[in-house]
């Protein structure tokens, strides 16, 4: 190890005597070097193409590149992507460096991959950079311990997830094993897992009593019941299977889970619509915001995640077109030969029960005189239309936001689903267990106002007085309230997204 840092050191001082034979103030100018990189030439513009890094400072800056680059884990990038070897050449060396500090500070701001590899449905536009002169700055002025704050977004939800990443790295070195609980256990009893149980729960922040006690008293109940709530689980302080596997999670999987939702976070714009609604498909919530400040927050339902009934709500952003309050609801082809045939044959009132009225070629026919049995998914020729009323399927309120899949978000009947804690039950719109209220702030009007266009029994269309954009993320760990929680993974991008980090093939 002392013989290659020699080696290096004595390839540096070789590099800076060469450098200071090539360059004199304004005598080299990089440009006829750096051909057709449209970012390289971005950011020595603001140098009137000069060197940024070969003068005095040479050494102490490779030393603060390879120190950034070590410590990139805790940026959530993998440092091993991040490889440089000096040469005898200063010209090259100038150029090779500014690209791979580039290259690090263009992953910390759009990410590694390609969103679009991942949610075909993906429409948000790419970032573009403009940060050059802070960059070059930052390079010549042997301050690189500054770029992770130049260049990282700037959303607090990364930000936190960045705290996180660090503390979790603090605990890896801190206790190489962690305490595995090992059976089920229940408030009131005495058992030695319950140290163990305590122990754990300390390390995670989720605890700071007694360590050392054997009970499971009502001060570590509280404690179970906030990890709970943390992992999306009952929080019934009951350490039951599901409690116990995530209480034994590696901690190098839940790092991986911050790490690939920063990435996440490197996709999106730096600035979101001031007036918006943000729905998280893995938390089943949605949150409006007004001048980027959250006004409402309000349980979801999503598409299904069964694999053999596979229905994702899209990953998408688009305009808020128009509320209908009392909707018609035009059922989908899809929707209509895989559930809704199901239920007509199982009920022969289905129909009439639910005021729905067939169509076939346009004309409107008599649905006691169809013999359903004769029809599956594959021969499906009908049109079902459902009149606006208590038991429509879109509830009171549909929410149009611009989208080529004709999903929405919208009022439900079926309000007693709202209590699972897992909420994977449509067929990719969004049901909002509070759609009065978020009418409410689209509209600026009362909710009575709202209430009494309902009573009304009219189908009535209404447009925003401004631009409010609607936006379905799939974060699967976010920082809430200062507690980290993370979420299932429902559709399986997770794992797509950390093979890509990995260079792992599917």
């Amino acid at each position: 190890m002392v013989l290659k840092r020699l080696i290096l050191i004595k390839t540096l001082l070789l590099l800076i005597c060469s450098a200071g034979k090539v360059y004199s103030a304004g005598s080299v100018d990089l440009k006829i070097y750096l051909k057709n990189d449209k970012g390289l030439k971005s950011l020595y513009q603001s140098t009137d193409f000069l060197p940024i890094w070969i003068n005095d400072s040479f050494e102490e800056k490779t030393e603060k590149l390879r120190n950034l680059i070590e410590n990139l884990d805790k940026e959530g990038l993998n440092p091993s992507n991040y490889n440089f070897f000096l040469s005898r050449n200063p010209v090259k060396d100038e150029i090779e460096l500014s690209k791979l500090t580039l290259k690090i500070c263009l992953d910390l701001y759009n990410g590694t991959i390609d969103p679009k590899d991942i949610f075909e449905t993906w429409n948000l536009p790419k970032k573009k950079f403009n940060k050059y002169k802070e960059l070059a700055t930052i390079i010549k002025e042997n301050q690189l311990e500054n770029l992770p704050q130049l260049c990282q977004p700037n959303h607090e939800g990364y930000l936190t997830l960045r705290q996180y990443l660090s503390k979790y790295y603090e605990i890896m070195a801190l206790y190489p094993s962690l305490p595995k609980i090992n059976k089920k256990l229940k408030p009131k009893m005495k058992d030695k897992e319950v140290k163990k149980l305590r122990q754990l729960l300390y390390i995670y922040g989720f605890y700071d009593g007694n360590t050392n006690s054997y009970i499971y008293d009502d001060e570590l109940l509280e404690s179970v019941k906030r990890f709970q709530e943390s992992r999306n689980l009952e929080a019934d302080g009951v350490i039951g299977v599901k409690t116990l596997n995530e209480l034994n999670r590696p901690l190098n999987e839940l790092i991986d889970i911050i790490k690939i939702n920063m990435e996440k976070y490197r996709w999106l714009p730096e600035n979101l619509a001031e007036s918006r609604i943000e729905v998280n498909i893995p938390s089943f919530e949605l949150k409006y915001y007004e001048d980027n400040t959250e006004i409402l927050s309000t349980e979801v339902i999503v598409g299904k995640n069964y694999e053999e009934d596979f229905r994702p709500t899209p990953i998408y952003y688009g305009k808020i077109e128009k509320i209908t309050i009392n909707p018609y609801w035009y059922v989908p082809k899809k929707i209509a030969a895989k559930d809704i045939l199901k239920k007509i044959k199982s009920n022969p009132r289905f129909l009439e029960d639910f005021s729905f009225k067939v169509f076939y070629n346009g004309q409107e026919v008599d649905y006691k005189k169809i013999n359903w049995w004769e029809y599956n998914e594959n021969n499906f020729g009908f049109t079902l239309i459902q009149s606006p009323g208590n038991k429509n399927f879109l509830g009171r309120i549909k929410i149009t936001f611009s989208n080529p899949f004709q999903v929405y978000l919208h009022d439900t009947p079926f309000k007693e689903l709202f209590k699972h804690k897992k909420r994977a039950f449509s067929s990719g719109c969004i049901r909002v267990n509070d759609p009065l209220s978020l009418t409410s702030y689209i509209l600026n009007k009362d909710k009575s106002e709202i209430l009494n266009y309902i009573d009304s029994n009219k189908t009535i269309g209404l447009t925003p007085c401004k631009d409010i954009y609607v936006y379905i993320f799939y974060f699967t760990a976010l920082v809430k309230n200062d507690t980290i929680y993370f979420y299932e993974d429902l559709y399986n991008f997770d794992i797509k997204i950390l093979n890509i980090m990995l260079g792992i093939d599917e």
